[in-house]
């Protein structure tokens, strides 16, 4: 309430009309709200677009539309930081067809503020919950999980709108109300919605089992799900998996995976913070190979190399992004860990290597840059000295391994699967290879393992191109997903 006290007064309203309606009268004051808070007129503007396509070819959509706008945007209005996110207009709509529009806005509230508060900043609660969902499957039906990853269909396919939208997409209205008692009703509102999604897919084991491909499992599973009208098989599936997975063990796994993204997604972060800050330009480049002396293949010593770095004004901290041996390192790496270090697409990185080192052969200059181990990795870990993440004692340091690491390619870079050639869509993601840091599709990069050799002591992604000569490794028994928050974050709803 006290947020908009200030531009109440403002306006000069005196009204003693509810929160509610006072956040509506605030709505419509589009000049000022244009003026002072651009992001709620943005937030404005992404709801009316959605609005059209929320009660298609219904009796009652001038009216249901109405009252879903006047839901989300006092929403908008109370909450600025999270703001519209599309799948808010389809849980409006059924919270106005059967409420008040005044008790439809705490009920939505409560929703998204209290049941899934981080779903709809980023999403990366969608994100965590998909993951859980796969270890859940993959701990009640291995059968169903292995059937489905071979047919490529992941979580992140099947239940990425019936979360986002609380099944109110996809699912009958009469369903989705039972569905939400049951939700509301909880001790823990969160585990049970968990539940309530695995449900859905054991429900429909048997037909998704006979489906032989991707797009017969997706038309199976829609079918099944809107065809749902008794909410209460659905209830009764997810009762048996109160016996199987307790709710101590579903919160304590997503738990694990909330910290690893988050902790993944600040590293991400702080790579590229620091590219920006080393504000690297093919001139500097230029001028620390003309200030070197020696040949390419000679090795520069640390002195000499700080040396040339400080003269040229490129930031010191690039010093601890280089793979030393000895102190010293070969110039020819010296020149194409800084070209890596630029900001800018592959295509440009190549592009000023080739040019930099005169190279005859373009194929050997991109040898040497897949060759260099993945130097955003250890720039992430030269700045993690501030005890942010603070290691157990009793696991292993193995940060000295990440530097061996591959190169990952940049999903933007690349339209098909490097293993079968299809083309990546909606339902089909990108996935990286922790191997070789190929960019392949969920079909091709079934196997979780560890990688010691690589410092991965925790099972990760590898294609099936690698999965056979990797040594020293051990197949995980829980395929958990741990794809960065980077690569998550493509989820289309």
């Amino acid at each position: 309430r006290s947020l908009w006290t200030r531009q109440v007064e403002e306006l000069e309203w005196y009204g003693e009309e509810t929160y509610f309606e006072a956040l509506n009268w605030i709505s419509r004051q589009k000049k000022v709200l244009a003026a002072k808070f651009p992001c709620v007129t943005s937030s404005f503007k992404e709801l009316e677009r959605d609005l059209p396509r929320t009660f298609p070819n219904h009796a009652l959509e001038a009216n249901l539309r109405d009252t879903c706008r006047d839901i989300i945007q006092a929403y908008i209005l109370r909450n600025r930081q999270v703001g519209y996110c599309q799948g808010m207009n389809y849980i409006a709509a059924i919270l106005g067809r059967v409420t008040t529009p005044e008790k439809a806005f705490w009920l939505f509230t409560y929703v998204v503020e209290v049941i899934v508060p981080d779903y709809y900043r980023g999403l990366h609660g969608v994100i965590v919950d998909l993951k859980v969902l796969e270890a859940m499957l993959e701990q009640l039906e291995p059968t169903l999980w292995e059937h489905l990853n071979n047919v490529g269909m992941t979580c992140g396919v099947a239940f990425t709108q019936y979360l986002v939208c609380l099944f109110s997409l996809g699912m009958p209205p009469e369903a989705v109300l039972q569905l939400w008692q049951v939700i509301f009703k909880a001790l823990n509102p969160r585990v049970k919605l968990l539940r309530l999604t695995c449900s859905l897919m054991r429900l429909l084991k048997a037909d998704l089992l006979s489906a032989p491909d991707l797009d017969t499992a997706i038309a199976v599973f829609a079918e099944g799900a809107s065809t749902l009208y008794n909410a209460q098989r659905l209830v009764d599936v997810s009762s048996v998996t109160e016996e199987s997975l307790s709710d101590e063990w579903i919160i304590s796994v997503r738990e694990d995976l909330s910290d690893s993204m988050l902790r993944e997604s600040q590293a991400h972060m702080e790579r590229l913070a620091f590219i920006k800050h080393a504000n690297l330009t093919r001139e500097l480049i230029e001028q620390v190979k003309s200030g070197w002396g020696g040949g390419t293949d000679d090795k520069i010593s640390r002195e000499e190399l700080r040396r040339l770095i400080h003269e040229t004004g490129i930031t010191d901290e690039v010093e601890d992004a280089f793979d030393w041996e000895n102190d010293e390192v070969v110039f020819r790496e010296v020149i194409l860990t800084l070209v890596l270090l630029q900001e800018g697409s592959r295509e440009e990185k190549m592009k000023t290597a080739v040019d930099v080192l005169g190279a005859d052969d373009e194929d050997d200059t991109g040898a040497g840059v897949r060759r260099i181990a993945s130097v955003p990795s250890r720039v992430s870990l030269a700045l993690s000295t501030s005890g942010m993440d603070e290691k157990d004692e009793s696991e292993p340091d193995v940060s000295h391994l990440h530097s061996k690491r591959p190169l990952p390619i940049p999903d933007t870079e690349v339209d098909v699967c490097y293993l079968c050639q299809r083309e990546f869509k909606w339902f089909r993601r990108r996935h990286h290879c922790r191997a070789c840091g190929s960019v392949v599709c969920n079909t091709c990069s079934p196997t979780r393992t560890t990688i010691p050799i690589l410092g991965y002591v925790s099972p990760v992604r590898v294609c099936r191109a690698c999965e056979g000569h990797l040594p020293n490794t051990v197949t995980s028994p829980l395929s958990v997903d741990t794809d960065s928050y980077e690569e998550d974050n493509q989820i289309e709803i």
